[in-house]
């Protein structure tokens, strides 16, 4: 199993990270209870995502978070490693957007196009419009579709938000199992 862990301003871990930490541990144990060679969980921690969304100083929260998986026999892995693993970069909220290309107008006509803006104006800190944040956000996790699926082939991709969503950004050639806790980083005490 593997999932992402992302970054949402917290500076530190609270009781809703170590609630879902609990819940993965739960659930790889209880696999592992009927599987018991098939049960690994590694969580991609999003420094990448959190550096291309304008946050800073996330690097204490995800060592945390990585120290407090670790105890639980979950392993971690940053993200920016795998962007170099697989030879891809974040894209550039600085280059404008050929709002004529195909792209943009796949992102547009997109059924999660007004979700996407939305999350982008609450979550963004880049300083541009939430329109252009959401569509550089959006290409950035198809980027990340196919290297994912290869790397973790045998996976299934726990994912902490919704269905829809995540058929729009994730690899589909993936096992996806939706967690009904939605994603902590952004759950503040």
């Amino acid at each position: 199993m593997v999932g992402f862990w992302g970054i949402g301003g917290k500076q530190e871990p609270d009781r809703h990270d170590e609630s879902l930490l609990a819940e993965y541990e739960a659930v790889r144990e209880s696999i592992r209870g009927q599987y018991p060679q098939a049960a690994d969980l590694i969580l991609i921690l999003a420094n990448a995502h959190g550096k291309f969304n304008g946050y800073q100083d996330f690097d204490g929260y995800l060592g945390a978070i990585a120290a407090s998986a670790n105890q639980r026999g979950i392993a971690s892995v940053f993200l920016n490693e795998l962007y170099r693993e697989w030879g891809i970069s974040l894209p550039d909220p600085n280059i404008p957007i050929n709002k004529k290309s195909n792209e943009w107008k796949e992102f547009e006509k997109s059924r999660r196009f007004s979700q996407l803006v939305e999350s982008a104006a609450k979550h963004s800190q880049v300083g541009i419009s939430p329109e252009d944040s959401a569509f550089h956000y959006w290409v950035m996790r198809r980027q990340e579709r196919e290297p994912l699926a290869q790397s973790f082939s045998n996976a299934i991709l726990l994912v902490n938000g919704s269905e829809d969503l995540g058929r729009e950004v994730l690899p589909l050639n993936m096992p996806h199992m939706y967690m009904k806790v939605g994603p902590v980083w952004f759950q503040h005490d």
